[in-house]
C-alpha cells in the first residue's frame, strides 16, 4: 500500500465454484478493510478480512459463519488461509523445516475446505497481513491480550450487521496464539452489556494447534508437564508416518495417552531413581509410541523433545517432519549447511 496522508480503504469482489465431497459449490468473496475510526471519525486502524459465502443458499440465518485466525500474536491468517480453510490451497511438494513448500509454488483446489457446510471469513488482526495500524499513536487500543480481543469482537459484530447474519451459527476458529484470542474473545463477548460495546455469543470454538502450555517456550530444561501433554501427538504422528500397530489412529493415540498420563509421567518424575528393570520397559513403551530409538532416549533421560522428534521419527527413511503439519516431509538435512 503506498504510503499517503488519506487512508483509502479496499475493497474486492471475485466469484468462483469448487467441487466438495462430490457437490460442486458456487461461491463469492468480498475482500476488505474493516476501518475503526476515532471520536473526531478519523480512521486509526484496519482488520482486513476476506469473507468467502455459498452462493445457493437461500436459507442463511441457519448457516453456520466461521471467523478464523492463526496466532502469534502478530501473524496474518495466511497459512490458514491457503493451507487448511481456503478454496485453494498451496500444492505441497518438497517443504522446508516449518512445513512450507519450496519453489516452485503452486496451488490447486483445497478438498477440506468447508465452504459446503458454513461460510468462512478470514481475519487478519491489526498490524498483520494487509490489517492495518493507521494511527501509531492508537496501538494500545489494538496491541494488548484484551484490546486485540475486544478489536476483533468489534469487528465480528460490524461484519454480522454488514450482512445480515446474527441469527446464523457463529463459531471461532483460532491456531496457536489464536485459540488464546479465540476463547479471551468468547468470554469477553458472551458478558457483553451496557459496560460493553459489544455483545456476540458463539456457538461453539474451534481450536489448531492448541496453546494450552506456553511454559517450555519460556523456560529451559526438560519439563515432565509439556512432555506428558505433547505425547498423544507425538505417537499420532509416529502411527501416521511408520505404523508401528494395526490399531486405528484412535485406538492407538487413546492407548499412548493413557500411557503418558500414568507410567510415563511418573517415570519422568522418579528420574534416574526408577529402577533399571521398570526404566527398560518404558523405554520399549516410548520406542513404540514415538518411534525414536533407544539411543536416543537415554541420552535425554526418557524425554522426546518436540523439535528433534521431528527428526528422529523417521530419520531411518532419511527424511524429517514439519513442525507445523507432522505428516510433511522433508529431506533430513540441513540446507545452509550442506
Amino acid at each position: 500500500m503506498l504510503k499517503t496522508d488519506v487512508f483509502v480503504p479496499s475493497r474486492f469482489e471475485g466469484k468462483g465454484r469448487i467441487t466438495l465431497r462430490g457437490v460442486e459449490v458456487p461461491f463469492h468473496t468480498v475482500s476488505e478493510d474493516n476501518v475503526f475510526y476515532d471520536d473526531e471519525g478519523k480512521p486509526i486502524a484496519s482488520i482486513f478480512s476476506y469473507s468467502y459465502f455459498r452462493s445457493d443458499v437461500e436459507d442463511v440465518d441457519s448457516r453456520p459463519v466461521i471467523f478464523a485466525f492463526n496466532g502469534g500474536p502478530g501473524t496474518s491468517s495466511m497459512m490458514l488461509h491457503v493451507g487448511l480453510m481456503g478454496p485453494k490451497r498451496i500444492k505441497y511438494g518438497e517443504v522446508d523445516d516449518d512445513g512450507l513448500p519450496l519453489p516452485p509454488y503452486e496451488s490447486c483446489d483445497n478438498p477440506q475446505c468447508l465452504l459446503d457446510i458454513a461460510d468462512i471469513v478470514m481475519v487478519d488482526p491489526v498490524g498483520t497481513g494487509f490489517g492495518r495500524l493507521i494511527d501509531e499513536s492508537k496501538k494500545d487500543l489494538f496491541w494488548g491480550i484484551e484490546a486485540d480481543a475486544e478489536a476483533l469482537l468489534t469487528f465480528v459484530q460490524a461484519w454480522l450487521a454488514r450482512y445480515n447474519r446474527w441469527k446464523s451459527p457463529k463459531y471461532l476458529l483460532g491456531e496457536s496464539y489464536g485459540c488464546t484470542r479465540a476463547t479471551i474473545a468468547a468470554g469477553m463477548g458472551s458478558l457483553g452489556g451496557a459496560e460493553r460495546a459489544y455483545s456476540v455469543t458463539f456457538d461453539g470454538l474451534i481450536l489448531i494447534g492448541n496453546t494450552v502450555s506456553v511454559g517450555k517456550y519460556f523456560m529451559q530444561g526438560l519439563q515432565i508437564y509439556p512432555a506428558v501433554l505433547a505425547f498423544p501427538t507425538l505417537a499420532a504422528v509416529n502411527w501416521y508416518h511408520n505404523h508401528p500397530s494395526d490399531q486405528t489412529v484412535e485406538e492407538f493415540v487413546a492407548e499412548a495417552k493413557q500411557f503418558a498420563d500414568t507410567e510415563y509421567l511418573l517415570a519422568l518424575y522418579q528420574g534416574n531413581s526408577l529402577e533399571t528393570e521398570k526404566r527398560e520397559q518404558i523405554i520399549e513403551r516410548v520406542m513404540y509410541y514415538t518411534g525414536v530409538s533407544r539411543e536416543y532416549l537415554e541420552k535425554r533421560a526418557l524425554f522426546v523433545e518436540d523439535v528433534e522428534f521431528r527428526r528422529e521419527v523417521i530419520r531411518h527413511k532419511g527424511r524429517s517432519v514439519a513442525r507445523l503439519d507432522g505428516r510433511i516431509t522433508r529431506p533430513l538435512y540441513e540446507p545452509f549447511v550442506d
